[in-house]
């Protein structure tokens, strides 16, 4: 009356057992492959870094309606990029803001400098480029 042990089957019905070292090491070796390669299609399509910088503090608004800005931009040659400039006033609150758009530049050079003009409501004192980004590519 002995009855048989039938062995454990996993959900696609093969046998459970002892896999060996070489096993495991291919089964390793292929998933950091994959890990890998997904990573490089998911990093591939990722937009190039803008970046932008004051050259320098403004003077401080002669009059309470606008604030002269000059700033570098640094971004990939044949991209059009938006920035926002902000005029920051003397209790450090926004005063003013302007949506600048930087054209594309086909001479190859990655840095553009803008000079522009922020509508405010107060006399500002200062800037902030609050964001850049890629708005298209040429």
């Amino acid at each position: 009356m002995a009855e048989r042990v039938r062995p454990r089957h996993g959900a696609l019905g093969v046998r459970l057992g002892k896999v060996g070292t070489g096993t495991w090491l291919v089964l390793l070796v292929t998933g950091a492959l994959l890990t890998a390669l997904v990573v490089a299609l998911a990093t591939s399509g990722q937009p190039a870094a803008v970046g932008a910088q004051l050259r320098g503090l403004p003077r401080a608004g002669q009059d309470a309606s606008h604030l002269p800005v000059s700033y570098d931009v640094s971004k990939p040659p044949r991209t059009e990029v938006q920035c926002t400039v902000q005029a920051v006033g003397k209790d450090h609150g926004l005063v003013g803001q302007l949506t600048d758009i930087v054209p594309a530049r086909t001479d190859g050079k990655s840095t553009t400098t803008r000079t522009v003009v922020v509508p405010t409501t107060a006399t500002g004192v200062s800037a902030v480029v609050s964001d850049c980004h890629i708005t298209a590519r040429r």
